[in-house]
């Protein structure tokens, strides 16, 4: 089982820390997430964050070579190409990845 209490606390610290930029906090299919621009970029799942950096860009690259980075796959079967999910050890990363993400909207 998944601890998510780091990751929580992890995301609840992003999300207090960029809502100053206009990342807002809400929701995407039942995920707690962050938007911007009124877009899901980051979202809390199972232990991490997945954030929207686009299949293919040298951001996304840059995302999954974080250790334990993994493709976002929440459903099973049918990975979000342009996600990477980055488990909660790595949240120091969040920040950089989700501005990035933003960019990517505005």
């Amino acid at each position: 089982m998944v601890d998510d209490s780091k990751a929580d606390a992890a995301f609840s610290e992003l999300a207090a820390a960029l809502a100053a930029e206009g990342f807002a906090e809400g929701k995407m299919f039942g995920l707690r997430c962050l938007k911007y621009g009124g877009k899901a970029v980051v979202a809390l799942h199972s232990g991490g964050a997945a954030v929207k950096l686009g299949n293919g860009s040298a951001a996304h690259a840059a995302a999954q070579r974080l250790p334990g980075a993994a493709e976002f796959d929440p459903a099973g079967g049918r990975p979000m190409k342009d996600w990477v999910w980055l488990p909660a050890d790595e949240s120091a990363q969040w920040p950089e990845y989700a501005r990035l993400a933003g960019e990517k909207i505005g």
